[in-house]
């Protein structure tokens, strides 16, 4: 049995959805909402969350009925008053897809028809307009990727996986962010453990220009040129350092 902060009861309904931290329940008497149970619940999760609720970000879309930021609402109990969870918006999947579905042109077709490059742009605007708002309260997102952005039929988008973002500490310094994909990491943080490093506005910036890349170039990765040409690949000088008359060739 679990509990609300005021002492009510939380009655979980079916189990909509797992990971490898916790579980996602239905509320059998709240239908927009959503309970979040950690595997392994801490006090340093419970101080975190309790740091997210008390400065949550200004929503994008707020009052047009879309949520734009998965964020906790608040946390729920276990018997002893641990707290194991938070509750959260319930995301109605049938009409948003991962991000990830846009980049290739016959999955965009099959799994969003008439999605066209003017929504492709839209989606994008709307995506930095949801970082935007989460770095104007001191949050940086951190594990920015291609699964934790949800894309709506109309180009709307949504963040989920907040509560594994950094946010800052109420005594100083971070609650940080301890998991990212290389692929959206910039260079000065590969091979880093990112539970030892403060991240800041730019490292979300860097992830968001790859991610608008491969929407916008059908899924490549801006990093992904194969040098065909003989010798080394020209370095980031190479313009200045290449010999007279050579021609390089990437593709």
């Amino acid at each position: 049995m679990y509990y609300r902060a005021d002492g009510r009861t939380v009655a979980l309904g079916a189990e909509i959805g797992a990971g490898g931290e916790a579980r996602i329940f239905g509320l059998a008497a709240e239908p927009r909402l959503v309970a979040k149970v950690y595997h392994q619940p801490s006090r340093l999760r419970a101080a975190k969350l309790r740091a997210m609720l008390a400065s949550p970000p200004r929503d994008p879309a707020d009052g047009s009925g879309h949520v734009s930021i998965v964020w906790p609402r608040e946390l729920i109990f276990d018997s002893t008053g641990l707290p194991i969870g938070f509750l959260m918006p319930r995301i109605d999947f049938s009409r948003a897809i991962p991000l990830l579905h846009l980049y290739n042109p016959a999955d965009r077709v099959q799994r969003a028809p008439g999605f066209t490059w003017r929504y492709l742009l839209r989606a994008l605007r709307n995506l930095a307009s949801v970082v935007d708002a989460l770095h104007a309260r001191g949050y940086v997102v951190g594990d920015l990727n291609e699964s934790n952005v949800l894309v709506s039929d109309s180009a709307l988008v949504t963040l989920v996986d907040c509560d594994s973002i950094q946010v800052p500490a109420p005594g100083g310094g971070f609650f940080r962010c301890t998991v990212g994909k290389a692929e959206y990491t910039p260079p000065e943080l590969q091979g880093c453990q990112f539970g030892a490093v403060d991240r800041n506005v730019a490292h979300d910036d860097f992830g968001l220009a790859v991610l608008g890349f491969m929407l916008l170039m059908e899924g490549f990765h801006p990093f992904a040129g194969v040098w065909h040409d003989v010798g080394d690949p020209p370095t980031s000088r190479s313009g200045s350092d290449a010999a007279p008359g050579r021609t390089s060739r990437i593709g």
